[in-house]
Formats: C-alpha cells, structure tokens, sequence
C-alpha cells in the first residue's frame, strides 16, 4: 500500500487471542493477514450455543478474499457481500434447531489499499485508530447502550449480530491512514475491563508483543470473557531503507 506522497507504507502487526477463566472454549476468532491487507475479529455470542463455530466461519468466510490487487471499494464490497451471505447460513443452520436458537458473532474488519482503509463492522467488536498520540474510536456498538445510552448488563445486549437474523446491515465506510498510524481490532472482552486512555498509552509502544500485554493488562483487570487483539501500524520506510531495501 501507498501514502499520498507515493512512498509505501509497510505494514507491521501482532495479534492474540486468550480464552476467558469462565469458558470451555475461546469463542473469539481472527485474522491477520498483512500481505492482503486484511485483518478481522469476531467474537461468537456467548449466551448462545455455538458461538465458536460462528466466530470461526465469520473468519473462514474473510480468508476466502484474499485479492490485495483489486480497488479498495470492490474489496469492501465483496466483505459485505461475504458478511451477509454467511450470516444467511448461520441464521438457516439455527433455524433447523429450533425457534429460539442463535447462533451468532460479532465482526470486526479492517481492509487495508494505499492511503485508506475500510472499516466494516457489525456487532459490539471494536475498531480504534491512535493518531499523533490521540485515541479515536473508528466504530459505533450494536448495543442498546449505545443506541439508547443506557448503562449495565442489559444495556450491553446486542441489537445487530451476524447470524443473530435472517438479514444484516453491515456498518462500513473508508477512512485515510498515514504513516504513523496504528490501528486496534478488539473483542469486548478486552474493552470491558479496560479504559480507553489505558489503551492509548499502550498503544503508542512497540508493537511486539502489544497484543498480549493488552490482553495481560485486561485479564489483571479481572476480565473473565474471552479477550482478542489484532494490532496494525502502518510505516514509511526510510529512504535510506527503500535504498537498500
């Protein structure tokens, strides 16, 4: 990918996921795939049967789409045709066991061409973008608390899920990156426990190993939900680099 100027911008990126203290199995999903520019979470709905398996084929379906050549908005619209196609066979799959079975999960993805990226996103799986050492929260939750600004348990029950209901509006739109930038892909397990300046300040370090010491910092807040973090920064290289490169 390429900055205005016309210098690429390389991709550098650290990923983990940890499976909570109150489960059997690590609901969440993702994917991290620098080459294609494409990176994802999901996190499967855990009051629900199967929340494993719906984070996994939210996943399966996004590494179906690897074509870093094409535009960036056929790439993004080919994520949402994705989105809402796999959500269709989430929600039939439920539907043959039964009325009241969901098998759903959140979705999360950044696909990443030259100077912008496109965010897409259903569910409350966040995307964050630390510029110049500012925090900025690129997604809205699909939450009651969030539409309706109430507070607690209930507030955090979903209004928008993959699989969750026969169609899905898939959230997206493309913002710019520059050099310098470095984005965060989250489950809630770890933007429960953790407050958003805490985020920034780890953020701004090396980007080794930043996903787990996230993911450290969230379980010592006692978060007991499966925690998942895929950690982007995009680069300029030096000219003397692109030199010897």
């Amino acid at each position: 990918m390429r900055a205005r100027d016309g210098a690429p911008l390389q991709i550098e990126h650290d990923a983990a996921s940890r499976t909570g203290t109150n489960r059997d199995t690590n609901q969440d999903a993702y994917l991290a795939f620098p080459e294609a520019g494409l990176f994802a979470v999901a996190d499967g709905m855990g009051g629900h049967q199967d929340g494993d398996v719906a984070s996994q084929a939210v996943i399966g379906t996004l590494m179906e789409l690897v074509s870093p050549g094409d535009p960036l908005a056929i790439r993004i619209e080919r994520t949402v045709t994705a989105l809402t196609a796999i959500n269709r066979v989430l929600h039939r799959i439920a539907a043959q066991r039964g009325p009241d079975a969901v098998i759903g999960s959140t979705a999360a993805v950044v696909v990443l061409g030259d100077d912008r990226a496109g965010i897409l996103w259903v569910g409350d799986s966040r995307i964050y973008l630390l510029r110049n050492g500012q925090l900025h929260r690129l997604t809205r939750d699909h939450t009651f608390a969030e539409q309706l600004g109430t507070e607690g348990s209930a507030g955090r029950m979903l209004t928008r899920a993959i699989g969750a209901e026969g169609s899905v509006t898939v959230d997206h739109y493309v913002t710019s990156v520059a050099d310098g930038d470095t984005l965060l892909i989250c489950s809630d397990g770890l933007t429960k426990p953790l407050r958003e300046h805490h985020v920034a300040q780890r953020l701004a370090g090396p980007i080794k190993g930043l996903a787990s010491q996230l993911i450290v910092d969230a379980v010592g807040q006692e978060a007991r939900d499966d925690v998942t973090a895929v950690v982007v920064r995009l680069k300029r290289p030096s000219a003397l680099a692109e030199l010897f490169g």
